[in-house]
């Protein structure tokens, strides 16, 4: 398949197939396989995305508020798109909050982007192939940020769906793909 018809299916199974309540279980699975699975002394600059809840996207909040009680040392880095490109904030327990138009929460106007480089990369997805490739909504923001970071920074995606078939005919150069992605079911790491 196509991306732009894995993208139009996933969006459908997402808000078909699973509840509020579901993706909120899923969420905590995925928090609990994180905080299991990753030794977070490698990674003390981390970029997270806020979740749209209405998207039924994965509960990061559950890693960050875990992350802050647990590993107050980590650096939480978070993304807001300003003139079609991704810059990024520290997140702090006091960072002031609001969301836009488009229903995704990002720091207020007031605040300044950072300069910090993450060594992880959570990466919103709608889907993606056993190679690593990953479909998210189609407007290219992770590609380009993703081109900027130093190769050695861990790109970790998170999705509710296993892999599927593959989109590897459908793929760009500039497309990057994952070094793993976190489902509810484990983490699935890839060769690239």
């Amino acid at each position: 398949m196509l991306k732009k018809e894995l993208r139009a299916l996933y969006l459908q199974k997402r808000q078909t197939e699973i509840s509020h309540e579901d993706a909120e279980i899923f969420s905590l699975q995925m928090r609990d396989i994180f905080f299991a699975k990753i030794n977070l002394q490698h990674y003390n600059k981390i970029h997270l995305f806020l979740p749209i809840k209405e998207k039924k996207e994965v509960n990061t909040w559950l890693i960050i508020q875990t992350l802050w009680t647990q590993f107050p040392e980590t650096q939480i880095l978070i993304p807001k798109v300003t003139n079609n490109q991704l810059q990024h904030y520290l997140l702090t327990p006091e960072t002031p909050l609001k969301q836009n138009n488009w229903g995704i929460t990002e720091p207020e106007e007031s605040l300044s982007p950072t300069d910090l480089i993450p060594q992880m990369v959570l990466i919103p997805l709608l889907c993606y192939d056993a190679k690593g490739n990953r479909i998210g909504y189609g407007k290219g923001y992770y590609d380009r940020f993703l081109a900027t970071l130093p190769p050695e920074t861990w790109r970790l995606g998170v999705s509710f769906f296993q892999n599927t078939p593959s989109i590897i005919a459908d793929t760009n150069p500039y497309d990057i793909p994952l070094h793993a992605c976190l489902t509810p079911k484990g983490i699935q790491y890839f060769e690239n």
